[in-house]
């Protein structure tokens, strides 16, 4: 459910009385003069961060919080697409950079505060190269965005290679649990199903044309996957709990993975290929739950 907008009398007087530092003036681009920019989303910050333009961040959700370090003084202005105006145009950005909104209105509102607006396309892999350029225009530092871009680019084509070269019928099926009450899954037009598919995994959830859907636990029983990958929090011993959920597979295979961070595989950032690389581990029996912990603190 969306949220109702932040009541906009208090912000109104607040733009009013500050000016807006470095706003590019009619016909430039938004990174043009010393670009201010509030992020509404983690995956959009992490690309800030990681092509070295933290500097022109002056503001981030409560949900921004890699890497840890240079956010710290960084203020909220709100929740992941759901920004509080007023904490907003405080922080005098001259963009605000978003890949959704609680509130669609809430767009039209940040523009007639003479911000601008820009939405970015960051839902697939495909879509992350793209964005980062995007994100090097805005903030002035295309080089950097550039090169980093190039090398996703580069890594994501050699992961495609490897996956591409899997003998036929040989993916195990997976089953990547999202959110578990109610239990949620990722379906074919989903970052996940990018990754698992990325990972030599086959999504038993693919079979839908959805980004996120919530099924029962029967759903998951008749398909019986190979292995049962947790993003949430969700603990092994609750997973096989389930009624039922004792003859899976994955469960009688010892193949159910809840050591696995979510945010490595749910942000469409410089650091999903990494997430790609812990369920490839999971998905061809290299890695076990004991072991995965190690492994994604070296990742961060």
């Amino acid at each position: 459910m969306k949220h109702p907008p932040y009541p906009l009398l208090p912000a109104l007087l607040l733009l009013a009385a500050l000016p807006v530092a470095g706003a590019p003036r009619p016909g430039e681009k938004p990174g043009a003069v010393n670009p201010r920019v509030v992020s509404l989303a983690p995956n959009i910050t992490e690309i800030i961060c990681a092509i070295g333009a933290v500097n022109t961040l002056v503001g981030r959700t409560s949900a921004c919080d890699y890497p840890r370090e240079a956010l710290k003084d960084i203020p909220v202005v709100g929740g992941f697409g759901a920004p509080a105006l007023e904490a907003l145009v405080a922080a005098r950005p001259t963009i605000v950079l978003a890949v959704d909104l609680e509130d669609d209105s809430v767009a039209g509102m940040i523009g007639r505060y003479g911000i601008a607006y820009r939405r970015l396309a960051c839902a697939r892999l495909v879509d992350i190269p793209a964005a980062i350029r995007l994100v090097g225009e805005i903030t002035g530092c295309e080089a950097r965005a550039g090169q980093a871009a190039a090398d996703f680019e580069k890594r994501l084509g050699e992961m495609r290679s490897a996956a591409g070269k899997l003998p036929a019928g040989s993916r195990p099926s997976v089953f990547a649990e999202i959110w578990s009450d109610p239990i949620m899954t990722a379906g074919s037009a989903s970052l996940v199903d990018d990754l698992v598919s990325l990972a030599g995994g086959r999504n038993i959830a693919g079979e839908v044309n959805k980004e996120y859907f919530n099924v029962s636990p029967e759903w998951v029983l008749a398909r019986d996957p190979d292995l049962v990958v947790c993003l949430g929090h969700a603990a092994a011993a609750k997973i096989e709990a389930r009624p039922g959920w004792k003859q899976l597979r994955a469960v009688r295979t010892g193949r159910v993975f809840t050591c696995v961070d979510g945010d490595l595989v749910l942000r469409a950032g410089p650091r999903v290929l990494d997430g790609a690389a812990v369920l490839s581990e999971f998905i061809s029996g290299n890695k076990t739950n004991k072991n995965a912990a190690s492994a994604e603190r070296q990742i961060k």
